[in-house]
């Protein structure tokens, strides 16, 4: 069952504005990925602290942090960006 993809915030799009054209598809595909099987995939992991309830997808050195609905059966992407960065973002 694919979930669907809540529209993404502002800084994440221009985030992945720019990124490279390489990265821009492994982003794209991670999405992808992340819509499939929201909650299951070696690359994702359940947070802790105060992003409880959030998920981490690693994709290299970028960090794709999203919650889930389950009832709605939709993804909803929190923040993208750099490793060392995506953390420090309220």
């Amino acid at each position: 069952m694919a979930y669907r993809l809540a529209p993404l915030p502002k800084t994440a799009a221009k985030f992945i504005r720019a990124q490279t054209e390489k990265q821009r598809q492994a982003i794209y595909d991670a999405l992808r990925k992340i819509c499939e099987t929201p909650l299951r995939d070696m690359n994702i992991k359940r947070l802790k602290g105060r992003r409880r309830g959030q998920f981490r997808y690693r994709l290299g050195d970028i960090r794709i942090i999203y919650t889930v609905d389950a009832e709605k059966e939709t993804v909803t992407i929190v923040a993208i960006g750099q490793r060392g960065r995506i953390y420090k973002a309220p």
